[in-house]
């Protein structure tokens, strides 16, 4: 679960462009989101 855990986020970065300041998303195990972080807090 955990490489499945660093390819979604992988997935979210080049989704995102990888700017920091964007809106991210914390998922579950089933890769759905389930925590949205606001800009300026700490992404996961």
């Amino acid at each position: 679960m955990k490489n499945a855990k660093l390819l979604s986020r992988d997935a979210q970065k080049s989704i995102n462009g990888g700017a920091a300041g964007r809106f991210c998303c914390e998922y579950n195990y089933k890769g759905q989101c389930i925590l949205w972080i606001g800009p300026g807090q700490y992404c996961p």
